[in-house]
């Protein structure tokens, strides 16, 4: 028997075929994968102030203050679970502080203060994926961490492999993450040279310096103005080697010759020393020729010395309903118009 299908009808037909094997493939399989969980941490413990993108490669976390992040910080991290059987398949959550997790389409289970240990049964299909999401908070202590573990009926329970997690380029996208080159793939011929000289701003015996991007720096020729954090140094090999039981403070260093030489200053009335807020009740000269502007949280301190002296603290213009984590960055258009850099405190 014959079978004649015109032009058309087999137009149909390709179509359907190309959807259905379309359909059997889910999105996140046509995406390029990493190995681990992609998301990010944050300075405090209650998931503001975010950092930095960072890769969990494993859900047996063990922290403390050199390993993770400090005393106190938290952590977002997102990917997809693969199945390691067919049938029900129930994950264990366990941790000494406050963790959360959601895997699939079941609710978000969380443990706070380590008060107990939690579990949830799924009905897996061998190597299928399941979206999943973890919520970590470290609130002044010194150790902590999570551990997920699963179990099916021939396997007791057991730490989840690290084979059995990623995340997809979505995702990666949505933290902001990206793969770092290999040093060895890259041509440096093709790169601009210029010869530059290193000094010292500031030293001192058993003080911690840093953090000028996040205080500001403003020149008027040779002479430069520049802020920093000076705090008491507490060695630690992971972190910002800072003494957090220590006092730090906001300062400044001046240069008169074009950056060869410095002098610390510590201003009045500068970041840090307690000034009561208020409202600004005229409009700032951005363009004086002595002009600088400090930005901090939200509220702003400003001079018409080069920084010798310093107004504020001003409350800063209230654009959004969040606190703000403003550096001091920003751009004069003209006396009375600034464009400031900043971002505000969302919690995620």
């Amino acid at each position: 028997m014959i079978f004649r299908v015109n032009g058309f009808l087999f137009f149909v037909l390709l179509c359907t075929l190309w959807v259905w094997i379309t359909c059997q493939t889910s999105p996140q399989e046509t995406l390029t994968r990493e190995q681990g969980l992609i998301g990010a941490y944050y300075g405090n413990s209650d998931f503001t102030n975010i950092k930095e993108a960072e890769i969990l490669r494993d859900l047996d976390q063990n922290w403390d203050e050199e390993t993770g992040h400090g005393g106190s910080w938290s952590g977002i991290w997102e990917g997809f679970l693969i199945a390691p059987a067919s049938g029900k398949v129930t994950l264990h959550l366990s941790t000494p502080r406050s963790a959360t997790f959601q895997i699939g389409d079941k609710p978000r289970l969380g443990i706070e203060n380590g008060s107990d240990s939690l579990q949830t049964t799924l009905e897996m299909q061998k190597n299928q994926s399941f979206p999943i999401k973890i919520w970590y908070s470290h609130d002044k202590t010194e150790v902590g961490g999570f551990r997920i573990e699963w179990s099916w009926a021939d396997q007791s329970r057991i730490a989840v492999p690290r084979e059995n997690l990623y995340f997809n380029s979505q995702q990666a996208q949505r933290w902001n993450w990206i793969l770092e080159p290999d040093p060895e793939s890259i041509d440096y011929s093709r790169w601009n040279t210029a010869l530059v000289e290193h000094v010292i701003v500031y030293q001192e015996s058993g003080r911690f310096c840093g953090w000028p991007a996040n205080n500001g720096i403003w020149s008027w020729g040779d002479e430069i103005l520049v802020g920093f954090t000076l705090a008491y140094y507490q060695e630690k090999e992971y972190h910002h080697s800072v003494n957090e039981t220590k006092p730090s403070y906001s300062v400044l260093a001046r240069s008169l010759d074009g950056g060869v030489t410095w002098s610390l200053e510590d201003p009045e009335n500068f970041v840090g020393d307690g000034g009561k807020s208020k409202k600004l009740t005229k409009p700032l000269d951005f363009t004086h020729p002595d002009f600088a502007l400090r930005c901090n949280q939200d509220f702003i301190y400003f001079s018409y010395d080069r920084g010798h002296s310093w107004n504020g603290p001003y409350i800063f213009p209230k654009l959004v309903d969040s606190k703000m984590t403003s550096r001091t960055d920003y751009v004069i258009l003209s006396a009375t118009r600034c464009l400031f850099l900043s971002y505000q405190i969302e919690n995620r």
